[in-house]
């Protein structure tokens, strides 16, 4: 086999295998799984990518919902909504490279705008994505 042809099957393996995962940085298929990762990666001057950006949970899906970061640590409130969520997420587990928050989703049809802290050397960087039940 070619190594063209060998990437090309590769590619259609991935594809095939996360067909209900997000695309990069943008909005995906609903997530229908346990657990919803959301990789946040950081560059050298702290500018932040979240992906997915807007992270929509299948209804009737109740996630924990995963961020994991590279190239900084998450800051104390490193996940954080921006309105009251009531009963909708549970209280986040926090470590320095992973948030872990359960998602009740006791409402269908609300998007939930949240900040992305992290902490890069003596910077504190953020961004804003949503969760969309």
């Amino acid at each position: 086999m070619t190594k063209k042809i060998v990437v090309l099957l590769a590619a259609a393996f991935v594809a095939g295998s996360c067909a209900s995962m997000p695309g990069p940085g943008g909005r995906g298929a609903p997530c229908s799984s346990h657990i919803c990762q959301v990789a946040v990666s950081v560059d050298d001057a702290c500018h932040i990518k979240v992906d997915p950006v807007d992270l929509p949970i299948a209804v009737g899906n109740q996630p924990v919902i995963q961020w994991d970061v590279s190239g900084a640590e998450f800051a104390a409130n490193g996940i954080e909504f921006k309105q009251s969520t009531g009963r909708t997420f549970g209280v986040p587990k926090h470590g320095p490279r992973r948030i872990t928050i359960k998602d009740n989703h006791d409402r269908v049809g609300v998007t939930y705008p949240y900040n992305v802290r992290v902490v890069q050397g003596d910077k504190t960087c953020s961004i804003d994505p949503t969760i969309m039940n």
